[in-house]
C-alpha cells in the first residue's frame, strides 16, 4: 500500500470512528461493537507507530549528534535518517 493509500485510509477511519462516536453513523447492534473495536484498535496501532517513528528518528539524529569527527559515521547515518524520513513521508 502507497503511502498516499495509508493517509487516505487512515483519515478515513479517522472520520469514520468521529462518526460513530457522535451517533451519525448506525450499524447493525451485532457488527457495530466489532467495527468500532477495530477502528479504535487501528488508530491506536497507528499511533504508536508514529511514536516508534518519532523515537527511532530522535536515536538517529543523536548517533549523528555524537559521531564527532568520524565523517564515515556521520554520512551513514545522515543517509539512513534521509532514507527513513523520505519512506515515512517526514519533512
Amino acid at each position: 500500500m502507497s503511502e498516499e493509500e495509508v493517509l487516505s485510509l487512515n483519515n478515513y477511519l479517522e472520520d469514520l470512528y468521529q462518526a460513530m462516536q457522535i451517533g451519525d453513523i448506525v450499524f447493525e447492534s451485532k457488527r457495530s461493537s466489532e467495527l468500532y473495536n477495530l477502528i479504535n484498535k487501528l488508530l491506536k496501532e497507528n499511533q504508536e507507530l508514529k511514536n516508534q517513528q518519532k523515537e527511532f528518528i530522535k536515536w538517529l539524529e543523536h548517533e549523528l549528534d555524537t559521531s564527532g569527527t568520524n565523517a564515515s559515521r556521520y554520512y551513514y547515518f545522515l543517509i539512513v535518517l534521509s532514507k527513513y524520513n523520505e519512506i515515512i513521508g517526514a519533512k
